[in-house]
């Protein structure tokens, strides 16, 4: 399965847009409004998307870096941290 990129996928959705764009020209009022309808849920849809799945994005970061911090700050303020700061003599 071949992957795609952020850039092919605009290219396609503003291709689509501009055909149903040249398509409606010749339409009755109604149909051409139905057209644009479905083609602004569309939009709708995949902007909600790539939203949801940058906020879970966001979420995983910042849980990771609680745990990466957590585990930083039991380390330093354990019995060992102290006893290697203090010096030997």
């Amino acid at each position: 399965m071949e992957g795609f990129s952020f850039g092919d996928v605009v290219s396609a959705m503003q291709s689509f847009i501009l055909a149903a764009n040249e398509r409606a020209a010749n339409l009755d009022g109604r149909a051409a409004f139905v057209l644009g309808l479905l083609t602004w849920f569309a939009v709708e849809q995949a902007i909600r998307r790539l939203s949801s799945l940058l906020r879970i994005a966001i979420i995983v970061a910042a849980l990771g870096a609680i745990g990466v911090g957590s585990v930083a700050m039991l380390d330093f303020f354990s019995d060992d941290a102290a006893e290697k700061a203090l010096p030997q003599g």
